[in-house]
């Protein structure tokens, strides 16, 4: 028979041992090895100074938020040229939208189901040695856009340039897309 204090002590000892097992379990590297969607801060993923090669311009961070969308945990992040082009009077947006999906499969349906809805577009290339999946798509002269979609794990990225100034860099923002890969994102 269990006394008051031995009760309490078995709680407290089980709750510890949840505690450590759950502790334990967070610190082991996962197969993605990405970095945590829950704790991010745009200066790990993406930095200013990265944003305004790809921009060509001067920008700021207009928007950095997480959230769990349809039970998928999502990162947002934008930076926004400070200066309207001249030749569209509206302001370059680079954004980087991050989901974490609970596995590779779901994550590769999320991808397949948005790449065939953009399949018979024009200017769209896949992209090879980036991520486990990856293309590339622009409206071509027009430089209206840029977009840049790749599934690592079960990790998607996307990364889009809108209203393009006359200095944005279709190479920076490859480039960029190589890096954030590379650091876990």
């Amino acid at each position: 028979m269990y006394t008051h204090f031995t009760r309490h002590y078995l709680a407290l000892t089980g709750s510890f041992l949840l505690q450590l097992v759950v502790f334990l379990c967070a610190a082991m590297p996962s197969k993605a090895a990405h970095l945590p969607l829950d704790t991010l801060l745009p200066d790990q993923i993406l930095i200013l100074d990265d944003a305004q090669k790809v921009i060509g311009d001067s920008c700021i961070l207009s928007e950095n938020k997480r959230e769990i969308i349809n039970g998928v945990l999502t990162y947002h992040c934008a930076y926004t040229s400070v200066q309207p082009s001249i030749a569209t009077r509206k302001s370059s947006l680079l954004t980087l939208h991050l989901e974490d999906y609970q596995n590779d499969e779901t994550a590769s349906k999320a991808y397949a189901i948005i790449r065939k809805s953009l399949q018979s577009s024009k200017g769209l290339k896949v992209v090879r040695n980036l991520g486990d999946e990856a293309y590339f798509h622009t409206d071509g002269v027009n430089r209206h856009f840029a977009f840049v979609f790749v599934r690592q794990h079960n990790r998607l990225m996307r990364l889009r340039l809108t209203n393009l100034g006359p200095n944005a860099s279709f190479p920076a923002l490859m480039e960029l897309s190589r890096k954030i890969i590379a650091k876990g994102a």
